[in-house]
């Protein structure tokens, strides 16, 4: 962790703003995005926490599925000397993208005091989901390290396909304006990412948590060790060498 937040302070230190440049581009989408959605959707003032909210969920899921496939390459250096296992450089990722989501949650807070006064217990459950987001993120980010450490080009499509993602998960719209589209609703159940951001911030927004989604994103969650454990003792052997 304190190795995550190093590294975000010297990549802002010389920066105007400093950390502030994690703050503004999402407080000016929200601001935005969720004026326009005002008037075209005729969305209440309370649609502006919605979005903070799912904003900054998605952001460690984007800069974690982002990076992972050139993870290892951008550490190349580093694993040719030895001597570090391959998954510190997956678990610094994780913890820059926990220390990034401390930083962007004064969003959250600042939303739910001006939309939203007064919180309950429930936004302990915000806490547990995020907390299984990350063992999902984790194995995932693994997995796509070692595709990318194996295939160069994997980079550029996963940042296409994670561009699909974020608009295919209810971040900036709501699954109540889906309505009857059986298409997008089967698609949501597919996505793990659906269920952890509905988890995490139906707490934070006051909606009432649908339990049922914590089996699937467990069920997804054990999935990903799996795989994770499986590709990782067949090829970690051989990773290094694919750096060359």
């Amino acid at each position: 962790m304190l190795d995550g937040w190093l590294d975000t302070a010297m990549r802002h230190r010389s920066s105007l703003l400093g950390i502030g440049w994690l703050l503004l581009p999402t407080a000016f989408f929200v601001s935005l995005i969720g004026t326009i959605f005002q008037h075209i959707m005729a969305e209440d003032v309370s649609f502006y926490l919605y979005l903070t909210c799912g904003l900054t969920i998605w952001a460690p899921i984007n800069h974690i599925l982002s990076g992972s496939a050139s993870c290892y390459r951008a550490n190349r250096a580093f694993l040719l000397v030895g001597g570090l296992s391959l998954v510190t450089f997956n678990l610094k990722m994780v913890f820059q993208s926990v220390v990034h989501f401390a930083i962007q949650s004064i969003l959250i807070v600042g939303a739910m005091i001006l939309f939203r006064p007064g919180i309950n217990h429930e936004i302990v459950f915000s806490v547990l989901a995020f907390g299984l987001l990350l063992l999902l993120l984790f194995p995932l980010s693994v997995i796509l390290a070692l595709i990318g450490a194996r295939f160069r080009d994997f980079s550029e499509a996963l940042r296409a396909f994670v561009r699909i993602l974020f608009l295919s998960t209810p971040v900036i719209w709501s699954v109540s304006n889906t309505g009857r589209m059986a298409a997008i609703q089967v698609f949501l159940y597919v996505n793990p990412f659906f269920f952890a951001m509905e988890l995490i911030r139906a707490p934070l927004i006051g909606e009432p948590i649908n339990h049922a989604y914590w089996l699937p994103l467990a069920g997804y969650t054990a999935a990903a060790w799996i795989v994770c454990i499986f590709l990782y003792r067949r090829l970690r052997a051989t990773t290094t060498l694919w750096l060359l």
